[in-house]
């Protein structure tokens, strides 16, 4: 087996994907300034894994704290939105009202989480957002043009799912968007390792992206691409093989023809050897 090698080569920029727009506008907007005058508080507000605010865990979903999910998502958002979007069954003037409320009592718990300036509502400035991280880790990914790992790669592997207990259509909407760019993210993460020929990292970056999507092509070829280059044949062919039958099991269709066409070179190429070596004799 090879051992895996430091260097970096150039890999091929990758293009925006789908739906990027909204994770720049998170990583941009979460820390939006509050009005002047506002006290400033410090707090660490996580989303990823469930709710937490600093030190406190398993906080309830309660109106104060869904205000300041939903900004930290969306940004600086208008009331009436706010409303709208929390308190979908009830009409807009209750809606409103339970708004006030929220805020009323996030000022008097969590001082500064959260600001009302005019018409919006923002996340307060001292505010430190785990979705703000690893927003901005994908953004580095997907838009830059460098073919380095950027630091604190490992942020990207160790993410926990967005708000996981929480049903609301907008955290819904947000998870599923979070979730696709991260694995967009890992497949290129495992790119630049793979151009870096560090094929242990590339396999555990892959090992994680099929956690998330069992049925990932993209994931699958790049991680058969790092065991051929270690020279495991043997475990490339074994993954290539679990996969089909789980796609077949799945969707009744086969893998797509890059699959195999790594595998059938690698294949070729280790016969080819022995041959060469006896016209060479």
């Amino acid at each position: 087996m090879k051992n895996d090698r430091d260097g970096a080569s150039h890999v091929a920029p990758v293009s925006p994907r789908s739906g990027f727009s909204q994770i720049a506008t998170i990583a941009e907007n979460a820390g939006d300034s509050p009005p002047a005058g506002l006290a400033r508080h410090t707090y660490a507000l996580t989303l990823l894994g469930g709710l937490r605010v600093n030190s406190h865990t398993d906080l309830p979903a309660n109106a104060a704290l869904k205000i300041a999910a939903f900004v930290t998502l969306y940004g600086p958002t208008s009331r009436s939105r706010i409303a709208g979007q929390l308190w979908p069954e009830v009409g807009q003037g209750r809606a409103l009202g339970n708004l006030r409320s929220g805020l009323w009592k996030m000022r008097r718990t969590h001082p500064g989480l959260v600001a009302a300036a005019h018409d919006e509502v923002i996340l307060g400035q001292d505010v430190a957002v785990d979705v703000r991280r690893i927003s901005a880790l994908i953004a580095e990914l997907l838009e830059s043009t460098s073919p380095y790992v950027p630091a604190g790669a490992d942020a990207l592997l160790t993410a926990g799912e967005l708000l996981p207990e929480w049903d609301d259509d907008w955290v819904v909407v947000e998870r599923q968007r979070l979730e696709n760019l991260r694995l967009a993210a890992l497949d290129e993460l495992a790119r630049r390792y793979l151009a870096a020929r560090r094929e242990t990292h590339a396999l555990r970056t892959c090992d994680v992206a099929l956690s998330l999507d069992p049925l990932r092509e993209t994931a699958l070829d790049l991680a058969i691409r790092a065991l051929l280059a270690q020279g495991n044949l043997a475990a490339a062919h074994d993954i290539y093989a679990r996969f089909a039958r789980a796609l077949h099991d799945e969707l009744g269709v086969r893998p797509g023809r890059q699959l195999w066409a790594s595998l059938s070179a690698a294949v070729a190429a280790r016969d080819a050897e022995p041959m060469a070596e006896e016209r060479s004799l």
